[in-house]
């Protein structure tokens, strides 16, 4: 599991746990404790007032009502009860956790750095990536509009401990589709997992379905909150390292060695750097002024690398054998995320994400700098 460092964040739900199992069946946590015989009760027979005696004021107040033998939830009342509470969301990351007409939980992420509308929806299918790469699952469906998507199953295996008598072992899996959208401003998306099959062994509490995929879905959102969460820090741990302990850091100076640079796997305009944030940054500030770009801006929170190109102000590319970009002179957005090892690249300019028409007038010099590498200057 990818969450090692938010396990902690999660006791006092254990806690939460622990106090309902006090008050629930000692053989299943999700089910009420208590004497439940007045469901077997007949009704009493009808109270007679003699005409005599002023009958009592009735109030209807507290009459319990009915059930009809078609009503669809007899089967959960009494000790049928999941006493399991509702799933809430970790707030890890700005964000709202709403629900739709049916039931189904959405989290609409804020996304404070926004340039537009494509290039957040980029920013999020890179976020989504690099989540089921660390759940060590993949993508095996998307649609043409990337927004949605299904990935495989995920299996987990936890170790429950009940206390001094009973601990337990629970094997399980999960199944998900993704949907995707992005407000019109581009300053906030919305990730909204849909349960397509689980499986628990041994069984959980025979919840409504409704109310089981429900609850698995907040803890998907949870999880992809706190993925999010980790990169942010992460990527600001690096930083900071950087600015208080350069020593800590390999120099400037020092080599960078080659890195296979490739096109995104699922079609999507994007770059794929076969390496690490860090290696992947200093290759860029080798290659891009040598290509013509000059970096003025770069936010750590938002990953974004700012660029102006100017064909002329290109650098000697004849000795790397490298042909000059065909890309047209302007302002540019290099939006940059990384996982697992890998690092995303989105290209845009005043217009949006570069299409892959456009982006592949980059990608042939690009891509032969970072083959290159760049050894470390000779000393004197």
């Amino acid at each position: 599991m990818i969450f090692s460092s938010r396990l902690r964040l999660l006791a006092a739900s254990g806690i939460s746990v622990l106090w309902l199992s006090a008050c629930s069946s000692s053989s299943d946590s999700g089910r009420a404790l208590h004497d439940f015989d007045y469901l077997k009760v007949k009704p009493s027979s009808a109270l007679i007032i003699p005409d005599t005696l002023q009958a009592p004021a009735h109030h209807s107040d507290f009459d319990i009502p009915a059930l009809g033998k078609d009503y669809s939830y007899t089967n959960y009342v009494g000790e049928q009860v999941d006493v399991q509470p509702p799933e809430q969301l970790i707030a890890l990351v700005p964000g709202e956790l709403s629900y739709q007409d049916n039931g189904d939980p959405e989290f609409w992420l804020d996304v404070p750095h926004a340039q537009s509308a494509e290039a957040t929806h980029q920013w999020v299918m890179s976020l989504i990536r690099g989540y089921l790469a660390a759940q060590k699952t993949r993508i095996t469906q998307i649609n043409a509009q990337q927004t949605e998507l299904q990935a495989d199953w995920v299996s987990d295996h936890w170790h429950l401990d009940g206390g001094l008598f009973s601990s337990d072992d629970v094997y399980y899996r999960r199944h998900f589709k993704y949907r995707i959208a992005v407000s019109p401003n581009g300053r906030s998306a919305m990730i909204a997992p849909v349960l397509l099959g689980y499986e628990q062994k041994p069984a959980g509490p025979a919840t409504r379905q409704d109310l089981r995929n429900q609850r698995q879905e907040v803890l998907e959102i949870n999880r992809f909150v706190a993925y999010v969460h980790d990169q942010q820090q992460k990527l600001q741990a690096q930083v900071q390292k950087q600015a208080t302990h350069p020593s800590s850091v390999a120099s400037e100076s020092a080599a960078i060695e080659p890195i296979q640079l490739t096109f995104a796997s699922d079609g999507t305009s994007a770059l794929i750097a076969h390496a690490s944030l860090h290696p992947t940054l200093k290759a860029l500030g080798k290659a891009l002024p040598l290509l013509g770009f000059k970096v003025t801006a770069y936010s750590v929170q938002s990953g974004e690398l700012k660029v102006d190109y100017d064909s002329g102000k290109r650098g000697d590319l004849k000795a790397y054998g490298v042909t000059p970009v065909e890309l047209a002179d302007g302002n540019y957005t290099l939006t940059i995320g990384s996982s697992d090892g890998l690092t995303q690249i989105t290209l845009s300019d005043d217009d949006g994400v570069l299409s892959l028409d456009r982006l592949h007038k980059l990608y042939p010099a690009l891509s032969k700098l970072f083959a290159h590498g760049f050894p470390a200057p000779a000393t004197k």
